[in-house]
């Protein structure tokens, strides 16, 4: 499939400022009240933080200080807070209008390999195996939820969990930035 715009990566301004306009692909809700959602906004950060210190993720936290208006373009400053050249501790923020939206607090550089593993998953089909692909009601065709085929592999709904497969439509790669923007789908089950 033809790779149509990252929604999530800002413009570079200058060496520590960024700005990302919040495309219909980056919002949800109804056309005319739609606003970009949390995963959005920090995938952003993810990708100023990685782009202005050259490093990869390797984990980051995201603080949400106020709700983002619709139609917003936000401002994002890097500032790194470490000073270790090896793993620096970095923060982005992002506001609108100088208002604070969320701070996203991390660090990046190279994870050594290990062999220990936090959580197995568990066994579940094949996307190719999952009988319907998750379509919830109503989405706007360019809204960030038509840009994912979600199927559901697991559901577990009295214990609050699921497996889902996610794929971007658009073929989008595996990046930090693409996670956190489906890290926010799950929130309700893990």
């Amino acid at each position: 499939m033809a790779n149509r715009e990252t929604f999530w990566i800002p413009e570079v301004l200058s060496p520590a400022h960024y700005r990302l306009a919040a495309s219909e692909a980056a919002c949800i809700g109804i056309p005319g009240r739609s606003a970009p959602v949390g995963g959005v906004t920090t995938a952003a950060a993810i990708h100023a933080l990685e782009h202005h210190t050259g490093k990869s993720l390797i984990w980051a936290s995201s603080q949400f200080l106020s709700a983002a208006p619709t139609d917003t373009d936000f401002e994002i400053h890097v500032e790194i807070r470490g000073c270790s050249e090896r793993r620096p501790q970095a923060r982005a923020s992002l506001a609108h209008e100088g208002r604070a939206i969320v701070i996203v607090s991390a660090a990046l550089g190279e994870v050594e390999e290990s062999e220990e593993c936090f959580r197995v998953c568990g066994s579940v089909p094949r996307p190719s195996e999952c009988q319907h692909p998750v379509v919830p009601a109503r989405v706007p065709p360019d809204g960030l939820l038509s840009q994912f085929e979600r199927r559901l592999a697991f559901e577990e709904e009295s214990a609050g969990r699921q497996s889902l497969w996610f794929r971007s439509v658009d073929g989008h790669a595996t990046s930090s930035g693409l996670i956190a923007v489906i890290a926010d789908f799950v929130a309700g089950a893990h």
